[in-house]
């Protein structure tokens, strides 16, 4: 699976990015994620999603575009 962009790495493997923060984690079937049975949108976030993932900060680098846009480096 196309995991994404986890702390600050590109990386893919056997298990959708995030999913350590979910208790019940929808099933990717045909490349969709099936619909839920349960109410609401079908997940439950586990009791501590910040110690599973602590928020990954970095120092912000902005300067001007030669356009005069502002860029993000």
């Amino acid at each position: 699976y196309p995991t994404g962009f986890d702390n600050l790495k590109m990386v893919s493997g056997e298990t959708l990015l995030g999913a350590d923060l979910f208790e019940n984690v929808p099933q990717v079937r045909d490349g969709f994620i099936a619909l839920p049975e349960s109410p609401g949108i079908g997940v439950t976030l586990v009791d501590n999603p910040q110690e599973v993932r602590p928020p990954v900060t970095r120092k912000i680098g902005m300067r001007p575009h030669r356009d005069g846009f502002i860029v993000d480096q």
